[in-house]
């Protein structure tokens, strides 16, 4: 069973901003990234040192239970997966960068042709260009994560000036605006 799960971008958000609950096997990914046994996830994790703890662990890993946000949150932090509980901006919360450092000419621009593809994404079907089906709304779910990846991967390595992370913010807080327009939409049917 050395079969590896990816891991859903969608499980790895803030709570607030849209988060997919992880399904059984994302749990044990997870588990197996961090090298916690049941008994030790359930120690950690304050579910308790006995049968009690390690049984509620073997119902998340089951399918049998929804994991907790925070106790989520907290397994992939421990797994190496970052604070899933703060927004990318976050400059104390930033992940090891592990490509080499490069410069703002040549890093810059592919990320932004994908920052502003993404940002159509969410315009377009905002805009009533796209209908907002099920898997419309799913991919404007990704393009926001991916613009905020882009932002905060520019703010690691340094390649735009201060002004130019801003602008960058306030494109992402119009598309998350957008976004929570196009989920009332999908409310109301």
């Amino acid at each position: 069973m050395n079969e590896r799960t990816t891991i859903r971008p969608e499980c790895l958000r803030p709570a607030s901003d849209f988060w997919a609950r992880p399904e059984a096997d994302e749990v044990r990914e997870v588990l197996r990234l961090a090298k916690l046994s049941g008994a030790k996830a359930a120690q950690l994790l304050g579910l308790g040192t006995g049968q009690t703890g390690s049984r509620t662990i073997r119902r998340y890993t089951g399918g049998e239970a929804n994991i907790p946000y925070a106790s989520w949150a907290i397994l992939c932090e421990v797994a190496g997966l970052g604070r899933i509980w703060r927004q990318p901006s976050d400059p104390q919360d930033s992940p090891a960068h592990d490509s080499a450092p490069s410069t703002a000419s040549d890093s810059t621009s592919p990320h932004m042709e994908a920052f502003d593809h993404a940002e159509k994404v969410i315009g377009a079907t905002w805009a009533g260009e796209r209908e907002a089906t099920v898997a419309n709304i799913a991919e404007c779910r990704d393009a926001l994560v991916r613009m905020r990846q882009i932002a905060h991967a520019a703010g690691v390595s340094a390649s735009l000036s201060e002004d130019a992370l801003q602008a960058l913010q306030r494109r992402i807080a119009d598309a998350h605006d957008k976004l929570k327009v196009i989920l009332g939409w999908a409310e109301l049917e």
